[in-house]
């Protein structure tokens, strides 16, 4: 089996998907992932400066 993880800045696990190890998973929807990751600590960031 093969397993792609994603954790963000905070330690949460954003994405995980496991395969057979057959398969590799595309870069765009690794790249797409850490893209998405990323933008949710930004959007939390923003809203706390927002809020002061």
């Amino acid at each position: 089996m093969r397993a792609v993880v994603i954790i963000d800045a905070k330690g949460i696990i954003r994405s995980r998907r496991t395969m057979l190890r057959a398969f590799r998973p595309s870069d765009r929807s690794v790249i797409t992932s850490i893209y998405a990751a990323r933008s949710d600590a930004l959007a939390e960031k923003y809203d706390s400066l927002k809020k002061k």
